[in-house]
């Protein structure tokens, strides 16, 4: 599962004060925390943001509930992105190139040798 990194003060809450009531759409969230719509869609539709699917089809919404989004912030906050981490490749494992423009690679032509 991915992380939402979003620059945060310790006062989440005053991000969303300017949202009466608990409810909130993928707009308002996504105004609130410098996001675009669409990714707080995205988010939602993955799992990364807490929300709630209403209807089906193409009339389907998303909506969220405030204090969901709020603790998510907090337990995320100042948490490294795992995009940045390294990651550990399996002892003994192999690293093969998988570009076509990348010279010897071991059991594949190239796609212009067997082209021609």
């Amino acid at each position: 599962m991915g992380f939402m990194m979003v620059a945060v003060d310790p006062g989440i809450e005053s991000l969303f004060a300017c949202y009466p009531g608990e409810r909130l759409t993928p707009e308002q969230v996504a105004e609130a925390i410098g996001q675009t719509p669409y990714t707080v869609r995205r988010q939602l539709r993955s799992g990364d943001l807490p929300g709630y699917r209403i209807g089906s089809g193409t009339k389907a919404s998303w909506m969220c509930v405030k204090s969901e989004v709020i603790a998510l912030l907090r337990s995320r906050w100042n948490q490294p992105d795992p995009r940045e981490q390294a990651h550990p490749t399996r002892p003994g494992a192999e690293i093969v190139a998988t570009s076509p423009d990348i010279p010897n690679r071991p059991n594949r032509p190239n796609r212009t040798d067997s082209e021609e």
